[in-house]
């Protein structure tokens, strides 16, 4: 993505990846219409770029290890990390195995894009060529997060229109 695109452009290149989370949220509320399912994947994304993808940078950064294994390192440490973080929520909110399962692999999947998203504006703001975006660093994960709550909230729209339609119609 070009880094001197607009606030409005680069929102609309995330699209697919909000797409995506939307069809999650759909999915889920097809198959789990528990609020405890979409409530862990919805702020679990969110977070996890916001607070665990930098946290992990930075642990990485000030450990020296980010050339460590040519750089093979990242990956499985900052999984470590998410897993740990996901591993503590569940010793104080009990989730259930299903719930566990999907919030590790969401975190760790979110941990990632926030560690790529945190080089990416380090790396910017490094060589001074312009300034980061930083709406677009706060507007992004919470567009995600939202995307799947969207997605969820859907069904439950549709279901109640067709109720309100039937009723008035019959």
């Amino acid at each position: 993505m070009d880094s001197y695109a607009s606030f409005t452009h680069r929102l609309g290149e995330t699209f697919p990846f909000l797409g995506f989370w939307f069809v999650a949220g759909l999915v889920i509320a097809i198959w789990n219409p528990g609020h405890m399912l979409i409530l862990t994947v919805s702020l679990g994304i969110t977070l996890a770029i916001l607070v665990v993808g930098p946290y992990s940078a930075a642990l990485l950064y000030l450990l020296r290890l980010q050339h460590t294994l040519g750089g093979y390192l990242r990956l499985p440490v900052c999984a470590l990390l998410a897993v740990t973080v996901v591993l503590i929520v569940d010793h104080i909110v009990s989730w259930s195995a299903l719930e566990l399962a999907v919030a590790c692999v969401v975190v760790v999947g979110g941990a990632i894009i926030g560690h790529d998203g945190a080089l990416a504006t380090l790396e910017i703001r490094e060589f001074g060529r312009e300034s980061p975006d930083y709406l677009m660093v706060l507007v992004f994960p919470v567009a995600t997060g939202l995307a799947a709550l969207a997605g969820y909230c859907s069904l439950g729209f549709g279901a109640g229109t067709y109720r309100l339609l039937a009723a008035v119609l019959s």
